[in-house]
């Protein structure tokens, strides 16, 4: 293939990746975001493929390796620690290979024909484009016009914080990561001469609105590491004069952003009227920054935090499984050490940290490889073996991604892990290979059952999506009940949302459910997605349907865990309970448990 025509072809794919998946407004239980991150999948796919019919030369950056041994390591850690749904490792493994792929067709690409700036700058064009867009979008959300457009726009109910603010990625502070990277993708562009001062604060003034508008104080954060980021290397490189004006520059036009947004949201409040006559917020991020006091949510993610680092010294090699951090963060509120709680506790299927996840979920041997060898490495070799000006924007437009994933968690959606796999992929190879027909040809049948998964993946989700609400006709109920025990039984990659969408046909004691599961599949179904998903919905089955069994002392069991985890539901489920004799032993059981709300991290620091 002509290199021309390959490297053209290689801008289009970035141009998808960048832009696409974030504007993409359909979610549909139970999988929310498939199409987005479907089709950031597909298109890293397309890239690996295009490098191996286009380069004499396939090379391996240090994130497609780590990427390719955090597959293999989901594949193998339900044989060595117990695993509810075996089904969640496959469909990391398949996740982290396409990942690993992505970042050999990036890096494969980047050659004398294709340089790191040159695929950099039209990187930075899409981010550019891609963050007008959401930036628009934005703005109809912020002023209520976002209705009028309502099928092409995500729309919710204002809420007064800001929290329906967040373009078409449908979560605000996934949106301020989203426009942060596209005001680095904005400087970016002024530094390297693509565009001019004018433009350059004209569009810095549209995306600082866009980040203002969602109140988020996170985004400070960021601004704040890259500034350090920049003056390191700034530091580092004094006695290079040409590189030093560079890096001073880029320190420059950083922090000058990050005084414009200070001013921005400082004003904001006073200015706000000359925009919109009832706006959804005039509170700004530096407002919620500036508060004296910490929310319960605050609080509980500092539980969060905590209770995964025990999970990790308890379960230090192979950690508790991939996806069981929710089951094991529940159960271990039962302990003394975590007896004071903030009163409205929710299920975190995340400790809000990836860092700290991570370390929970697969131990000393998954962190080491994807965060240790795979993130870390990989900056590491961007800063230190390149030293560009190049190099060092490829690494501020991952710190939004990075940092954010230190308090939530943007990786868990492949959109977002796919666009830094890619960043991450400008790394230098650590291996390279003469590109052999031998890897063609396996190549393409990588592809190939790649493009076989993701038509199946369609097949299940359209299916998964019209069976979400149980007919009415009983055919259609049994079939569907059938066909998703098969997905879940099979130990399928989608056994999860399959269980989710069961769950909504299992209702113990109606005439429906009884009519198609007797009560020990019930309880199968019922115990597999509390033990998954713990959410207090789930654990109240498994008491009804343990006592439903005659089975006592697992009824008190669930209702102990439910009283513990879940003390703010825990007088709707007693009144719920208290009116069948049946549940007396239950209700005396979930009364035993008196909560003391703390909100004091000293209490379980010190414990």
């Amino acid at each position: 293939m002509n290199n021309k025509i390959s490297n053209y072809m290689l801008l289009g794919i970035l141009g998808i990746i960048s832009i696409v998946p974030f504007a993409i407004p359909y979610a549909y239980f139970p999988m929310s975001k498939f199409y987005s991150e479907a089709l950031s999948l597909i298109a890293g796919v397309f890239m690996f493929i295009l490098a191996i019919f286009s380069r004499d030369k396939i090379k391996l950056p240090p994130i497609s390796i780590a990427c390719f041994g955090f597959a293999v390591f989901g594949l193998i850690q339900p044989f060595l620690v117990p695993t509810y749904l075996p089904g969640n490792n496959h469909y990391l493994a398949l996740i982290f290979f396409i990942a690993g792929l992505t970042g050999v067709g990036i890096n494969s690409m980047i050659d004398e024909t294709l340089t790191m700036r040159k695929a950099l700058i039209f990187v930075s064009w899409a981010m550019l484009v891609s963050g007008t867009l959401q930036a628009i979008i934005a703005y109809l959300q912020y002023t209520g016009k976002a209705a009028n457009y309502s099928d092409y726009i995500l729309v919710t109910q204002d809420t007064g914080d800001g929290s329906n603010i967040f373009g078409n990625i449908g979560q605000p502070n996934q949106f301020t990561d989203f426009m942060s990277i596209a005001v680095v993708a904005l400087l970016y562009l002024y530094i390297v001469g693509q565009i001019n001062l004018i433009v350059t604060v004209a569009y810095g003034i549209l995306f600082g609105l866009a980040i203002t508008f969602t109140a988020r104080r996170g985004v400070l954060l960021y601004y704040v590491i890259m500034i350090f980021t920049a003056v390191w290397v700034f530091f580092r490189n004094r006695k290079n004069i040409e590189l030093n004006k560079t890096y001073r520059t880029a320190l420059i036009v950083v922090v000058g952003f990050f005084v414009g947004l200070i001013l921005l949201q400082a004003m904001w409040p006073k200015l706000v009227s000359i925009f919109v006559d009832s706006p959804a917020t005039t509170t700004t991020g530096l407002d919620r920054l500036s508060a004296s006091s910490m929310g319960q949510s605050t609080y509980r993610r500092f539980y969060e935090w905590y209770k995964a680092l025990v999970l990790f010294k308890e379960h230090t090699l192979f950690g508790v499984g991939w996806y069981q951090y929710p089951r094991e963060a529940i159960y271990i509120m039962q302990t003394e050490q975590f007896s004071y709680i903030p009163m409205n506790m929710k299920l975190y299927t995340h400790c809000h940290n990836s860092l700290f996840n991570v370390m929970a979920e697969t131990g000393l041997i998954g962190t080491l490889i994807i965060i240790g060898y795979g993130i870390f490495y990989s900056i590491t070799r961007l800063l230190r073996k390149v030293n560009t000006i190049d190099s060092l924007f490829v690494v501020l437009l991952a710190t939004p991604i990075l940092i954010h994933s230190l308090l939530e968690y943007p990786l868990w959606y492949s959109y977002f892990m796919i666009l830094l796999a890619v960043l991450l992929a400008f790394a230098p190879a650590v291996k390279e290979f003469k590109n052999k027909l031998s890897i063609k040809l396996f190549s393409s049948i990588i592809a190939l059952m790649i493009c076989g998964i993701a038509y199946n993946a369609n097949q299940v989700n359209n299916f998964l999506i019209s069976a979400s609400q149980p007919s009415s006709d009983y055919d259609d109920y049994t079939a569907n009940v059938t066909q998703l025990e098969k997905l879940i039984d099979t130990n399928s990659m989608w056994s999860l949302p399959a269980l989710m969408v069961l769950d909504n046909y299992i209702t113990p004691g109606s005439q429906a459910t009884s009519a198609v599961m007797q009560p020990a599949e019930q309880l199968k179904y019922v115990d597999l997605l509390a033990n998954v998903l713990p959410y207090p919905s789930a654990l109240f089955k498994q008491i009804v349907v343990h006592k439903m069994i005659g089975d006592n002392k697992g009824a008190n069991y669930y209702a102990n865990i439910l009283a513990h985890a879940y003390p703010y539901y825990q007088e709707q489920f007693i009144k719920q309970l208290s009116g069948s004799p049946m549940f007396t032993d239950v209700v005396q059981t979930m009364q035993q448990f008196h909560y003391e709300d703390k909100s004091d991290l000293s209490k379980i620091l010190s414990k």
